[in-house]
Parts: structure tokens; sequence; C-alpha cells
């Protein structure tokens, strides 16, 4: 995760806080007020309840992470905290880079208007969730919750789908498993590797997981243990082409 400071918008809203999993890329956006340690700890308490508790967590060594109600939260949720080394961006390379992606969606959208950014949060949100990654070859959406968005259109006309059976949706919840994501990890750690020493989650199934990493550059406060990037699968099956 990683936090952006904007102009103060007329909302009064003047940081945004990116919160990203690893294994499928999906975003998570909210317009803060201030960046205090209670506001931080409410607005990831808030986005755990409607999403699931990760086993870890990663941030930079700011104030707004490295405090006592932040830490109080995690030993409490029983989440691995781990934070970059001091003066090293790269460790947390990939929330950096989409902080600037978005950033750069949104004022592309506000056209000079900057007191109005807060406004074009959850449409960039939703834009770059639903992009095809250039890592993973699908889009977040897809790999988060495994099915297809569904786009803006008149579904009317359209048949009703049948609700899957559990005899359909084993097969597509196995090729999640032995398919999507180890091809997902195997990209990711290509990726990683030419970027610089620096490995990625290891992808596999369940719930729910933030940007984490185990390697250089990254210190943390809990008691070690395996990082697993986590998704909690259902629905519709992933295609290779998303």
């Amino acid at each position: 995760m990683d936090l952006k400071e904007f102009p103060l918008s007329k909302r009064k809203k003047r940081y945004l806080l990116l919160i990203i999993d690893t294994c499928t890329r999906f975003i998570f956006l909210r317009a803060l007020q201030a960046t205090a340690m209670n506001t931080i700890a409410t607005t990831l308490f808030s986005l755990f309840c409607e999403f699931g508790f990760p086993k870890s967590i990663q941030s930079d060594n700011g104030r707004e992470f490295l405090n006592r109600i932040i830490s109080e939260l995690m030993t409490l949720s029983n989440i691995n905290q781990w934070f970059i080394t001091p003066y090293n961006p790269r460790a947390n390379g990939i929330a950096e880079r989409f902080i600037g992606t978005v950033a750069n969606t949104i004022y592309k959208n506000v056209r000079g208007n900057d007191t109005q950014w807060d406004n074009f949060i959850d449409q960039t949100q939703y834009i770059l969730n639903v992009r095809v990654s250039d890592t993973t070859k699908s889009t977040p959406f897809s790999l988060m919750f495994a099915r297809r968005p569904n786009y803006i259109k008149d579904f009317n006309n359209e048949t009703p789908r049948q609700g899957i059976s559990e005899k359909e949706l084993i097969p597509r919840l196995n090729y999640m498993r032995q398919v999507v994501y180890p091809e997902v990890n195997r990209i990711a750690r290509n990726k990683a590797y030419l970027e610089g020493d620096r490995q990625p989650a290891t992808a596999a199934t369940g719930k729910f997981e933030i940007e984490n990493a185990k390697g250089s550059g990254l210190t943390k406060r809990a008691q070690k243990r395996p990082i697993r990037s986590e998704i909690e699968t259902h629905d519709e099956s992933i295609h290779r082409n998303n």
C-alpha cells in the first residue's frame, strides 16, 4: 500500500490511499482528509471487513503506517506487517508504479480542475481493475472474482444465465488453482527478476492478500512465515483471453 498527496479538494480531501493485491493486481482507492494513524487504521479495517483480512501487508516506513494503532490492528487481526528498508522505494515497486498510473489517470479526467480529483476515484479504480494487465495477461477483476466484469450495456434482451452446478464449478476452480495462479506467479517472478532482486508473492488460492514480497528490501514486525497471495474463487471461470 502507498499514499499520495493531492491538492485540497472541495470536499476537504487531500490524500489518496492505494492498496493493491500483488497476485491479481486488483487495486483499492480511498480518498482521505488526513493521514492520521486512526484515519488509516479505520480505513484499513473497513476494507478488511468488506474483502477479508489479509495474511500480510507491506508498506514503506512512513509514520502513517509505522505507529502504535496500526501495529495494534495488525496484531489483533493476526496480520504480518512488512516494511521496506528506508530509502529503497524499489522494494515497494508495485505500489509505487500503480500510484503513478492512478495519479495520471485522475489528472487526465479532471482536465485542470484539480479540486475535483476525489470525484474520479471510483471510476479510476474500476477502469484500472478491468484493464488487461501486462504482467498477468488478464484483468485484475477477473482474477480477483473469478468471472468477467459486467460491462455497461443493455442485458434486457439476453437470456438469463442459469446458476452453475457443483459439477461445473469444481473443474473451473481447479483450472484457477492449477493453471491461472501458477501462470500469474511465473510471469510475476520473471518480471521481478528483470527489475531487480525481488521475490514476489507465491500465487495460491484462498481469500485476499495485500501487496507483499519476501526478499531484499523488506523488514517485518511479526513472526516470519511463508507468504501466499490469496483470492477467494467463485462464479464463472477465468479464460486466458480476459
